[in-house]
């Protein structure tokens, strides 16, 4: 599986950023130390009960277990900015007992423009410990998927 994150028609022009907890100085080192990643999605779904016509809309949560986040990095008075730039998406999982919502989400056609929350964050390299952050502006409505036909 091969899912691109991108921005929303609406906000392909906008800056998504968040400010940085270093300096200019730190940042090289801040860079050796963590990687970005795209931790966990979440969008809504409608659940069926068995043989009922009526559903109920529910948020749907998956850990992401691969993912590629591209940032551009600037710096303003001495504070540094992390920029989104593009990212990926290549391997999804779901809790025990949710193989329908596995084999929904796989099945989407993502290019219908369907919302989805991305929840970025810095991983610790050799920790593993999780910075999350979200960027400056965003809302639910900020991002979408769409299917990378790469491999």
């Amino acid at each position: 599986m091969n899912l691109k994150v991108l921005k929303q028609r609406e906000f392909e022009k906008k800056i998504f950023q968040v400010k940085l907890s270093h300096t200019k100085k730190q940042h090289s080192e801040f860079l050796k130390k963590y990687k970005p990643a795209i931790i966990k999605l979440s969008w809504a779904d409608w659940i069926y009960e068995d043989g009922s016509e009526e559903g109920e809309m529910v948020e749907v949560f998956s850990n992401v277990i691969t993912s590629d986040v591209k940032l551009d990095y600037k710096e303003v008075k001495n504070q540094m900015y992390a920029i989104f730039k593009s990212a990926t998406i290549d391997k999804v999982e779901f809790d025990k007992g949710e193989e329908d919502q596995k084999s929904r989400f796989e099945d989407k056609d993502w290019a219908s423009g369907e919302i989805i929350l991305p929840f970025f964050a810095f991983i610790d390299v050799k920790t593993k410990k999780i910075l999350e952050f979200k960027f400056e502006d965003t809302g639910l409505n900020s991002f979408e998927l769409s299917r990378a036909y790469i491999k």
